[in-house]
């Protein structure tokens, strides 16, 4: 009978780095998990919480889909080429994340200078924060209300996540001693417990109006979802239920279960009279997820896997990180062009709004996607460094 190694034995560091049956390739479920998301992020935001109260639960998903994807390819460029190169990785991130945000950002820009009004000071701030990926740091300390680019605060947390991830990777990797490797394994699980711990444990009266902002989008309190997409990527390399027939049995229940939770989480919210982020339930759903995105990798060919695979989903995945970008200035700037004609008629300011806003998201991310983003991946390609 074959075993998966173990973190202590000395064919784990091997079967992490080396050659592997298991690759990833290119998985449309992905995809398509990733254009329902960013549909459902954007309807939250255009119709209120009263609909989706428990639409921060997406971000978790989108954190988790982040830093599995970038953890295995990372695993694949090591078996591949012996090494993984950082000046190649970052320059992908920036082919990939740069050119969309920032022409975001000059049209913000322009916007605020020309029509900021009262709130110049306000918008310039914010153009700073984003521009230099501390947006997250922005909206810890002076909150949510009234930021117009708030959906960029992801984007830093992202970002600084990354910043040291692959260094991290890299010295436990380095000269294959795998003491280093389980050092590693085991502050990432820690991460994943003691975070979401903190959080609950932390009450609203120490940070006041603005402590909700602070425990959601604060990058120290808020890495678990990404190290948890990390912790599938090592399952998925290292691959334990193709060795083992009980867990082989398990994942496709668990991803099941995790379906489940996550669609109670999404609208019912996290059953917290505090903040849905701060509930058991809530954290232990983001957990259970982390199953199902590990069985969607391993069996595309389940029934949600391929619902997800459908071509209109994996349409709105491809363009989802335009979607995301965009999707609150615009609203903001139909929201102001109507200022005052729907008052006293929330139903009816919403009739006309959600579309207009929807449409005109998907108008300028086709434009992103077609000219901006696109041309830029031309160049994103010539540092990737596995072959497809």
């Amino acid at each position: 009978m074959t075993t998966t190694p173990s973190a202590a034995s000395p064919g784990f560091l091997a079967t992490l780095t080396g050659p592997t049956e298991r690759k990833l390739g290119w998985n449309p479920a992905l995809d398509g998990a990733r254009g329902v998301s960013v549909v459902l992020v954007m309807s939250f935001h255009f119709m209120g919480s009263r609909y989706l109260d428990g639409a921060p639960i997406l971000v978790d998903m989108f954190f988790m889909l982040s830093g599995f994807l970038i953890t295995t390819l990372m695993f694949e460029e090591r078996a591949a080429r012996g090494a993984i190169s950082l000046r190649d990785f970052y320059l992908r991130r920036v082919f990939r994340l740069f050119p969309a945000v920032y022409t975001l950002l000059a049209v913000f820009l322009v916007f605020a200078l020309l029509f900021g009004g009262a709130e110049r000071e306000q918008y310039v701030i914010e153009f700073l924060a984003a521009a230099f990926y501390v947006y997250d740091f922005l909206i810890a300390w002076v909150g949510v209300e009234g930021q117009a680019l708030v959906q960029l605060w992801t984007l830093s947390l992202e970002e600084q996540f990354y910043f040291v991830w692959p260094l991290l990777l890299i010295a436990a990797m380095k000269a294959g001693k795998a003491r280093r490797m389980n050092a590693l394994l085991v502050g990432m699980f820690a991460v994943v417990i003691i975070m979401p711990v903190l959080r609950m444990t932390l009450t609203p009266e120490l940070g006041g109006k603005t402590f909700e902002s602070f425990i959601f989008g604060f990058s120290i309190l808020r890495p678990d979802s990404l190290v948890l997409g990390c912790l599938v990527a090592f399952l998925f390399r290292l691959d334990p239920a193709k060795n083992s027939p009980r867990l082989q049995r398990f994942l496709p229940i668990g991803g099941n279960i995790a379906l489940l939770m996550f669609g109670m989480t999404l609208c019912l919210g996290g059953f917290s009279p505090f903040a849905p982020f701060t509930s058991l339930f809530y954290n232990l759903t983001v957990i259970a997820m982390a199953l199902w995105i590990l069985d969607v990798v391993r069996r595309p060919q389940a029934r949600f896997a391929t619902l997800l695979a459908h071509p209109l989903c994996r349409w709105f995945g491809k363009r989802s990180y335009g979607i995301y970008i965009w999707h609150l200035l615009i609203y903001f700037v139909i929201l102001t062009f109507f200022e005052g004609v729907f008052v006293g008629r929330p139903k009816i300011a919403l009739l006309v709004t959600f579309p207009i806003a929807f449409a005109a998201t998907i108008g300028v991310s086709v434009l992103s996607w077609n000219y901006v983003e696109t041309p830029a991946l031309k160049y994103k390609e010539r540092f990737a460094r596995i072959t497809k």
